[in-house]
């Protein structure tokens, strides 16, 4: 009978031979013949019972507990369903992957069987078959799972031993890769919560990204890490060995607003369906390095092609530094916030009041407050800053300034149209910009009114010139006017009635005396008070 497999997830290891399946629970799968482990590469995968057809490429096993001991692609939980088994590891299931339950066949001395059925037909999950000849580094390396028939020569790599994780014998260690002063970190991302079993072993996440002072801000996560968090891990030692965790341990921690992005797969080289990565982009990613003077920091790697699997990293703007430093929010540099200066014009509302963060991470929010009212004479206020509900410790408190400017008030000259031969008008302004009621009252200066007209000025037009006004509040503009001196065509008024005149024909006639006006009088021209009239 044709048999293959049926999962595509987890991962299993294990150091003692009495190893066996006690409940739900975190586990490794070893195989019983060759010593390798299970390890997820992948979340895709598919298996047709119908068929001999498996796509098994998402899983593959690697010698060597040293080589699986650190790596959370290794670690499985297995759950018990209806009939069987769901396979669960790296944000995946053999269940959500292939829709079937896996059988877990026990075959007694502490071997399973890996299988799935459907309507009769059984398919099994074997360890790939090596050649006695290959070298040990050939061995080592991982091999993707195959299938092999039962009642061959080759049944016996379809057994298993199924070890659960535990601190003392099938443990998980961390295994770091930065040497930062006088510690070793790691960034780490697992679909299984934890707690730590060694010493001296702390988890952080990132509360905040200051990309304008080149700080990473970390905060410490108590009562376990839960499951699927991305996290920087400060380790106990350099060997995975002193750097254990309580896999599946129940964690009660929090990361709110953790900045990091975990990763569960690297696998760049497994064809079209299974190459699964996240390609590092120098511009926006950072990675957990080094900075120059040896302190642990956020780095722009630009020889990275891939972020490496179970890790994580930051997104940055384009515009950020290379290097960014990781600091506590002790170790930072306090909580510096600046009232932001702001400007209005006399008379206009005052504008709402701001803030800056200079630096950290405010705990609350401070009170802003200045003096200043719209109807404030032109000068400069401060803006006071006070800690309000802040309840950091290290707040330094920065004043800004309200600068006001003075109002726009607008001089228009009044514009005036005379005949030729009248007395000249009384030239007057008018205003507009006045604030909070104000009126001309307000000037110390009155505006200076001119124009270069005179009673003997011959018609045409003269601009009305404005200048010269004065006031504490307001910038003057000035818009001119215009005298418009009309020809005298005809005269209907001569003088006033305290002012009569004779009028004169051309031949010196008197024609009307003591007159106020020409009407009634024949077309042509007359002398009044020595001036030519003509009567139309």
């Amino acid at each position: 009978m044709n048999r293959i497999y049926t999962l595509l997830l987890t991962a299993v290891c294990t150091l003692t031979a009495n190893a066996q399946l006690k409940g739900d629970g975190y586990y490794r799968a070893q195989s019983s013949e060759q010593g390798r482990y299970i390890n997820v590469i992948d979340n895709r995968g598919s298996v047709n019972l119908s068929t001999t057809d498996a796509d098994m490429a998402a899983l593959c096993t690697r010698a060597g507990f040293e080589n699986i001991v650190s790596d959370p692609a290794s670690i499985i939980y297995i759950k018990k369903m209806t009939t069987g088994y769901d396979f669960q590891s790296q944000g995946t299931g053999s269940y959500s992957i292939i829709s079937y339950e896996v059988k877990l066949n026990d075959m007694g001395d502490n071997k399973y069987w890996c299988s799935a059925s459907h309507a009769g037909m059984t398919k099994y999950l074997a360890d790939e078959i090596i050649n006695f000849m290959s070298t040990d580094e050939e061995k080592a390396k991982g091999k993707l799972v195959t299938n092999v028939s039962p009642g061959t020569e080759y049944e016996k790599y379809l057994d298993w031993n199924i070890i659960p994780v535990s601190a003392e014998d099938s443990y998980f260690g961390l295994q770091p890769n930065v040497a930062a002063g006088d510690s070793y970190y790691q960034t780490f991302y697992a679909a299984f919560p934890f707690t730590f079993y060694s010493e001296g072993m702390t988890a952080y996440y990132v509360s905040q990204i200051r990309e304008s002072t080149g700080k990473v801000v970390v905060k410490e996560i108590t009562g376990g890490v839960p499951t699927s968090t991305p996290v920087i891990i400060k380790c106990s030692a350099q060997d995975a060995a002193s750097n254990k965790l309580n896999v599946g341990a129940s964690a009660s921690g929090t990361a709110s607003g953790n900045k990091l992005t975990g990763v569960y797969f690297c696998n760049p080289n497994a064809g079209e369906k299974h190459t699964n990565v996240v390609a590092f982009d120098p511009t926006t990613m950072r990675v957990l390095g080094k900075a120059e003077d040896g302190s642990l920091a956020f780095v722009n790697n630009v020889d990275l092609a891939y972020i490496p699997a179970n890790t994580a990293y930051i997104t940055v703007s384009a515009s950020a530094p290379a290097v960014l430093k990781v600091v506590t929010v002790d170790e930072a540099d306090g909580l510096t916030l600046k009232a932001d200066d702001k400007e209005m014009i006399y008379g206009d509302e005052v504008p709402a009041l701001t803030y800056s963060i200079l630096d950290g991470e405010p705990d609350g929010t401070p009170t802003l407050t200045c003096e200043a009212t719209k109807t404030s004479p032109v000068g400069t206020y401060p803006i006071k800053i006070a800690k309000g509900s802040l309840t950091n410790e290290k707040v330094t408190l920065q004043d800004g300034t309200l600068t006001i400017h003075k109002a726009p008030l607008t001089i228009t000259a009044t514009s005036f149209t005379i005949t030729q031969g009248e007395a000249l008008p009384t030239y007057t302004v008018t205003y507009d910009g006045f604030k909070n009621g104000e009126t001309e009252e307000v000037l110390t200066k009155k505006p200076t009114v001119t124009c270069t007209a005179t009673a003997t000025s011959a018609p045409g037009t003269y601009e009305i010139t404005v200048s010269g006004a004065e006031a504490t509040n307001y910038e003057m503009y000035y818009v001119p006017g215009v005298l418009t001196i009309a020809e005298a065509s005809a005269i209907q008024t001569v003088v006033s009635n305290s002012k009569r005149a004779d009028v004169y024909d051309m031949s010196g006639r008197r024609v009307r005396e003591q007159a106020t006006t020409l009407e009634g009088l024949s077309k042509g021209i007359y002398i009044v008070n020595g001036r030519k009239c003509i009567v139309k």
